[in-house]
């Protein structure tokens, strides 16, 4: 009956040490094996994929940027991109310029942040994402001062030293000209309206000539709402939140203990 699922990255394909279970790598060859489509659906950028090389050959498709950039992983065509306005990204730069905020700015095919922060990725609760970002960004001084020079932005990322000062710049920005999600303990990602993960999705599709009933999504956190509630079948992984949970159709177990192989196996190969 499904011929896609589209994974969920950070806390859904990685695991807690953001390693990809061997489980899982099996898992995913069996289901490209089969002639199913296995995609990704992150807010990661195209350059913070680079740690996870050893999946790319099960992978057909990445809906990435939490659906800014939808793009054929294997030919590396970029099959739809949607990228930020000059207004909405100086109505940003305004409200991320008054704080201790951590600017993270995402491209098709960059990764930018300023070093000076980078360096203590700790301060907002992104310790785990350190050395990824050592080798992935380019490093800027200030990149909020430069994001109206841009026209390739697709996503900005802003990072928060609270969940309290996380919450002021979203009442800030919420009825502004974009979409605000949050995401990990202290984090907001912004995109431009009606760029979602679900949209992605349906972008996809009608790339690949198929129905929304025909696919699977799985994911756990928040901004993966509108990608499971777009799918024909939506899995929550056992780590998910309860609201993800409540509004997805079946759960499986955790990132740590098989969910994702589970997922496959279970309903996209449809094996007992």
């Amino acid at each position: 009956m499904y011929k896609l699922i589209a994974l969920d990255m950070d806390g859904t394909l990685l695991d807690s040490h953001k390693k990809i279970l061997a489980s899982s790598q099996e898992a995913m060859k069996r289901a490209h094996d089969a002639g199913k489509y296995v995609c990704l659906s992150t807010g990661r950028g195209f350059a913070e994929l680079v740690d996870y090389k050893e999946i790319f050959p099960y992978l057909s498709y990445g809906v990435m940027i939490s659906g800014g950039l939808v793009m054929d992983l294997k030919s590396h065509e970029v099959i739809y991109k949607k990228a930020m306005t000059k207004d909405q990204m100086l109505k940003i730069r305004e409200v991320a310029s008054r704080d201790d905020i951590m600017v993270h700015i995402l491209t098709a095919q960059e990764s930018m942040t300023a070093k000076s922060q980078e360096e203590h990725m700790d301060r907002y609760f992104m310790s785990i994402y350190q050395n990824m970002f050592d080798r992935v960004c380019t490093f800027m001084e200030d990149p909020i001062l430069k994001v109206s020079e841009r026209d390739d932005i697709c996503k900005i990322n802003l990072y928060h030293k609270t969940p309290e000062k996380r919450q002021e710049t979203y009442e800030l920005l919420k009825d502004g000209p974009f979409a605000v999600a949050f995401a990990e303990e202290t984090s907001l990602e912004i995109t431009p309206l009606n760029v979602t993960k679900g949209a992605g999705l349906k972008a996809l599709c009608a790339h690949l000539g198929l129905d929304l009933k025909e696919t699977i999504a799985v994911g756990d956190a928040p901004n993966d709402e509108n990608v499971l509630q777009t799918a024909g079948l939506s899995i929550a992984m056992g780590n998910a939140s309860k609201e993800i949970k409540d509004i997805c159709d079946v759960t499986v177990k955790d990132n740590d203990h098989g969910g994702i192989a589970q997922a496959i196996d279970q309903y996209l190969l449809g094996e007992k």
